[in-house]
């Protein structure tokens, strides 16, 4: 009766339902792997990941007081149990039958669920966690029972670095914020991805994010396999402590969908992004957006300065608007007395910009308004104003970029520093004449007809992962002007 998968007359398939039935299961009584038959939800009464065990009384039940030792022997619905004591009698099986997880099974099963292949299973670690090692160079945790729960985290962040592998962790906790803290910690953010179980119904949303963490670590391998004949272990360290900034920005999209984000508050991604751009640009720390409440201001500016990049290269102004909705809002967006206003200030020329790029950074389109939002703002854009539209994963995936030192280094030696690498995302001609334009996001339907739409609208620039991540190569596979510079320095000194 033991280990047969309970009432299963059917494979069980991942969807919502399942997803939250397990998630109630899970987090039940603080975490238990046990339960009795009347805690399983009906949508799990088939499932093959819950098996049935019996667990009969090792002491006698048959008289009240007597603790003597007794045997027990199945006998169909009932329990025939024969005392030490001299007692014999039936008791009803229901009462000893207990319904366990086999997490091992649920583990496959989310692999499956989210198109992940796993190769092999490491249960050792239970009833704390187990991990799944994948087929496609990361590990999946799936954290069960533990005592505590913050060292467990603290375990895997710390696995997690000392291995140098991505990984995804999955929680049984509603919240993941308080994760993010301890994640912070170890700056593990370009790393681990978390979700909570309930969450898994967001397939797309942590494939994106796998890929986006994959996308930096296949970069820095590239670069190490064709240009450094044995790395130094220091360097995998350095690679693995990347900012805060990109736990949140891997974060945010999950944390708006599971309601940890307020509808009413773009305070995070706004300081997240300000954060960024104040890494990578001249910026001007806390002031603008909910600094300047009650002032008609942009969340952040920043300066692209001609002097930190090649002759004839423009200076850009980047005035910056954050949208931490579910979508971007375009549909709804004011502007007049609103980006009418940032754009006046902007021509004050109180900093001498030869470009204005008027950024929004969003969490997901909504439709395709992003196209008549242009069309409206152009009937108020000078010349030399023009607009760019980064997703969170784009940013996410520059900020890896310019954090990882090896990709980072790649880049200095190829194109002098890596802002001129990243320069085409905010220059209108730039950007279009890296190729950048003819990378379209997808729509779904009438995909050709936005291709065409998208391509006529030569100032809109739209900043996907898949833009970033085709910049950055173009970037890595050109000759190293300032690479074959320096390496001039090594070459053999002649000989008197």
């Amino acid at each position: 009766m033991t280990d047969e998968p309970w009432n299963c007359s059917l494979v069980m398939t991942m969807d919502e339902a399942t997803i939250e039935a397990f998630d109630q299961l899970i987090t039940l009584e603080g975490g238990s792997t046990s339960f009795r038959p009347d805690d399983i939800p009906e949508t799990l009464h088939s499932s093959d990941v819950l098996v049935e065990s019996l667990r009969p009384p090792t002491r006698c039940p048959l008289l009240d007081g007597c603790r003597e030792h007794c045997e027990y022997e199945p006998d169909g619905d009932t329990l025939q149990v024969i005392c030490d004591n001299g007692h014999d009698g039936q008791v009803p099986i229901d009462e000893y039958l207990y319904i366990d997880i086999e997490f091992e099974r649920l583990l496959e099963k989310v692999g499956d669920h989210l198109g992940y292949d796993i190769e092999s299973i490491d249960t050792d670690p239970q009833p704390r966690y187990i991990v799944g090692h994948t087929m496609h160079n990361f590990e999946i945790y799936l954290i069960v029972s533990p005592s505590d729960y913050e060292k467990t985290v603290n375990e895997i962040c710390m696995q997690t670095l000392i291995e140098d592998r991505p990984a995804l962790l999955i929680t049984p906790e509603n919240t993941i914020d308080s994760l993010l803290e301890i994640q912070s910690l170890f700056a593990a953010g370009n790393l681990i991805y978390t979700t909570p179980f309930t969450m898994l119904s967001e397939r797309k949303e942590i494939r994106h994010s796998m890929a986006t963490i994959d996308e930096i670590q296949e970069m820095e391998q590239q670069v190490i396999q064709q240009n450094i004949k044995q790395q130094h272990p220091v360097v995998y360290r350095v690679n693995s402590n990347p900012r805060y900034i990109l736990t949140e920005l891997n974060q945010m999209r999950l944390l708006r969908l599971a309601g940890e984000l307020p509808q009413s508050s773009g305070t995070r991604l706004e300081k997240i992004g300000e954060s960024t751009f104040s890494h990578l640009f001249a910026a001007h720390p806390e002031a603008g957006g909910e600094d300047d409440r009650g002032s008609n201001l942009p969340d952040s500016v920043f300066y692209i300065s001609e002097h930190s990049l090649p002759p004839n290269f423009d200076s850009v102004l980047g005035i910056v608007d954050t949208k931490s909705g579910d979508d971007a809002g375009f549909g709804s967006e004011p502007i007049e007395g609103k980006h009418d206003e940032y754009l006046e200030r902007g021509r004050r020329q109180a900093v001498p910009a030869d470009l204005h790029a008027h950024i929004f950074v969003i969490l997901d389109f909504d439709g395709q308004q992003e196209l008549s939002f242009y069309d409206e703002m152009a009937n108020y854009y000078q010349d030399n104003e023009y607009m760019v539209i980064f997703t969170a994963e784009a940013l996410a995936l520059v900020m890896s970029a310019y954090l990882s030192h090896t990709v980072a280094n790649e880049l200095t030696l190829i194109d002098g520093n890596f802002r001129t690498a990243i320069y085409s995302f905010f220059h209108r001609d730039k950007f279009r004449d890296a190729g950048l334009a003819n990378i379209t996001r997808e729509v779904g339907q009438n995909q050709e007809q936005y291709d065409r739409k998208y391509m006529q609208r030569e100032g809109l620039l739209i900043v996907t992962q898949d833009v970033v991540k085709q910049r950055l190569q173009d970037c890595m596979e050109s000759p190293g002007e300032i690479e074959n510079l320096l390496s001039t320095y090594y070459q053999p000194m002649p000989t008197v």
